[in-house]
């Protein structure tokens, strides 16, 4: 089985990859193949059209289409992010928003969300 794991932070010294790392561990204790999408390595632009509304898909990069195509064959989806200023972190909504509602529909997916607290 796999699974695609959205990682949410892009902040220096983020604490969304000690998490990530556990809940990766996991995932392949049970038996699931892991793709991380990271918004700080995969870099995805300012969303201004979403793959799915492209008028010519040939102007999407190729990486595009083949993390929506990941997307589309995962059999589970995992996000792991902590909050930020009481919502979605920008980065993980940005990524997210460039692949079509049908490319996640019909999979489990899970949340996970962590915080450092407050003082």
């Amino acid at each position: 089985m796999r699974a695609i794991m959205f990682l949410g932070s892009v902040r220096d010294g983020r604490m969304c990859t000690r998490v990530a790392k556990l809940v990766e561990s996991q995932l392949k204790a049970a038996n699931f193949e892991v793709e991380v999408f990271d918004p700080l390595v995969m870099e995805f632009p300012l969303l201004k059209t979403p793959v799915h509304f492209s008028r010519d898909p040939s102007q999407i990069p190729q990486w595009m289409h083949d993390a929506d195509q990941k997307i589309k064959n995962a059999d589970a989806i995992v996000v792991v992010s902590g909050e930020y200023n009481y919502t979605i972190p920008p980065a993980l909504t940005n990524m997210m928003d460039h692949f079509a509602p049908a490319s996640y529909a019909g999979k489990p997916a899970g949340i996970v969300s962590y915080s450092m607290g407050t003082t």
